[in-house]
């Protein structure tokens, strides 16, 4: 399910986090890696918007701490709001797919 999200949980989440109808179309059809890169050459390969040096891990813990899109536009001009939607994906999509493995 890489670059693709569809779970009807997700849209309730979205909701949650005050995504508006439109935002939340553009980020069930969106695929993340438009916008979404990790190249070691830049921040020793760490998730970066593209054409920037903003990472994944930087607007996630904005978005934790309380910023909201809009805050974050303000904050980092280059941040358009496809580009926190695509960190929200991938964060999704990296989650979604990760395998746990019980030690004993």
């Amino acid at each position: 399910m890489y670059g693709k999200v569809n779970n009807a949980l997700l849209v309730v989440t979205l909701m949650v986090i005050s995504l508006t109808a439109k935002e939340i179309l553009l980020f069930l059809n969106m695929d993340y890696r438009i916008h979404i890169e990790s190249d070691p050459g830049i921040l020793l390969g760490k998730p970066v918007v593209k054409g920037t040096r903003i990472t994944v891990e930087l607007i996630l813990q904005r978005l934790y701490e309380g910023a909201s899109i809009e805050q974050l536009i303000v904050a980092y001009p280059s941040l358009k709001p496809e580009h926190i939607l695509s960190v929200l994906a991938y964060a999704y999509d990296v989650v979604s797919n990760e395998t746990i493995i019980a030690f004993a």
